[in-house]
């Protein structure tokens, strides 16, 4: 086995922002794509 390098406190901060930032944005891509989905399906689908 190799010896195991931890990441500094630098690198963690940066990893953690950088999921936090991607996770928060495909929320709301997905938030976004429902609403559109749900005002096409009453308005436009089912009249």
């Amino acid at each position: 086995m190799g010896k195991v390098t931890w990441p500094t406190r630098d690198e963690l901060t940066s990893s953690t922002v950088i999921v936090l930032v991607v996770s928060l944005a495909l929320a709301l891509f997905i938030f976004i794509a429902d609403l559109f989905l749900t005002y096409v399906m009453k308005n436009l689908v089912l009249i």
